[in-house]
């Protein structure tokens, strides 16, 4: 998984992936069923012979929706489409943390787990709220490198 950054890392998302897709579709007028066939449909179009049958059900979106589950790169892109936003948008509303991204960091320099642990301490310790990590980030970052996830 890649970690993809916010448009201003300074401010969080103030919904999360489930509410994001569920207000896009009701402000298309578009009812849980309808989308999930046209999810389905989509994908069903787009598989290549690698690719299982898909199963999108009108259940598992409005697991989504409800942050019950969440959905693969390949049916998130394809509920981009169908909504006609970026994907990009989307993924700055997962609320699940970048594991792989954090593991693969560790696996290129082990002091990274270190760090992590102790980024994980301080924030237990002082209470620290998501948005009062954000900022100390925000604060203590080069402004040019803040948005430019590394590239």
């Amino acid at each position: 998984m890649t970690m993809h950054p916010v448009s201003n890392l300074s401010e969080l998302p103030r919904t999360t992936l489930g509410l994001y897709i569920r207000d896009k579709r009701m402000a298309l007028s578009i009812t849980l069923r309808s989308f999930a066939k046209r999810v389905a449909d989509l994908l069903a179009a787009n598989a290549t012979e690698d690719e299982s049958d898909p199963k999108f059900s009108p259940g598992f979106l409005s697991d989504i929706e409800n942050g019950r589950r969440f959905p693969s790169e390949r049916v998130l892109t394809t509920i981009a489409q169908a909504l006609g936003v970026d994907v990009n948008v989307l993924r700055e509303q997962d609320q699940r943390i970048p594991a792989e991204e954090l593991q693969r960091l560790q696996m290129l320099n082990p002091q990274f787990g270190f760090a992590f642990r102790r980024v994980t301490n301080y924030i237990n310790q002082n209470h620290m709220s998501p948005q009062e990590l954000v900022d100390r980030i925000c604060r203590e970052a080069p402004p040019d490198s803040i948005n430019n996830n590394g590239n």
